[in-house]
């Protein structure tokens, strides 16, 4: 009995990677990371559809980069008391990805730039400046070689994409160009792109995207948001945020 009770506690389970030591977190652990996240960082969860993030963590149907950054970033976030060997766990989670990162040739893929962004989110608490300056390298390299700038633009991309596949995009290059903004403002950099540049159109329907869609996991508070967000008027969502958000470093 006292076994199993040991078990059930364990905020940690054993990576499905063979050969891989660092510990990962229960459903419930990662249940409370994908919840705060998008509240705790706005700007860099801006893609985020919270009933397919849960879905695809939790069964681990990500890229392992893409995998690992979110665990560095909502590692400590729903954490009153953070740990030393919390913010130890979270440096693994991040060097990990990064390392995966280096090593992946997909650097068109949309979710390659997020999590650019999301460990540069991370990496803004941890102040790791060799780290920053290889994922600024790689962020600028993954924007100029994918042109998601000018996304809209493309008649490709609007024949290749379905509308919730664009928007989806749109939101990846809108969370860049934030990071991108305040990175000018507070170390002085250039832009990675000029605004005159830019062919991509503002987020919209805030509500829907976070909480619509598919729901593949039978979680009461998650069905019951996604039913509301995929039945009522958009008229009756609440008001946009992520829109104005983005205004307001274009306003700079």
């Amino acid at each position: 009995m006292d076994r199993n009770s040991n078990k059930q506690q364990n905020p940690f389970k054993k990576p499905k990677t063979s050969g891989n030591e660092i510990p990962l977190p229960t459903n419930k652990r990662l249940e409370k990371m994908i919840f705060a996240l998008p509240v705790s960082f706005p700007s860099a969860m801006m893609p985020t559809r919270i009933p397919e993030l849960y879905h695809k963590m939790k069964n681990r149907q990500y890229p392992d980069y893409f995998y690992f950054s979110i665990l560095a970033l909502g590692n400590e976030i729903y954490k009153d008391i953070t740990t030393e060997g919390d913010k130890n766990l979270g440096s693994l989670y991040e060097e990990e990805s990064l390392e995966l990162l280096k090593q992946e040739t997909d650097i068109r893929n949309p979710l390659y730039l997020w999590t650019c962004v999301i460990l540069l989110a991370y990496n803004s608490r941890s102040v790791n400046v060799l780290a920053h300056e290889k994922l600024r390298r790689l962020l600028i390299s993954s924007v100029r070689i994918s042109k998601i700038y000018q996304l809209d633009l493309s008649k490709i991309a609007k024949m290749k994409y379905t509308e919730e596949e664009l928007e989806f995009r749109r939101r990846v290059f809108w969370c860049f160009y934030n990071h991108d903004r305040l990175t000018m403002s507070f170390r002085g950099s250039f832009p990675v792109i000029q605004d005159r540049d830019i062919v991509v159109n503002l987020p919209k329907n805030d509500f829907f995207w976070r909480f619509g869609g598919e729901c593949k996991e039978e979680h009461p508070e998650l069905m019951l948001w996604n039913n509301i967000a995929n039945n009522i008027d958009t008229e009756d969502h609440p008001k946009e945020k992520h829109k104005d958000l983005v205004k307001t470093f274009l306003l700079h």
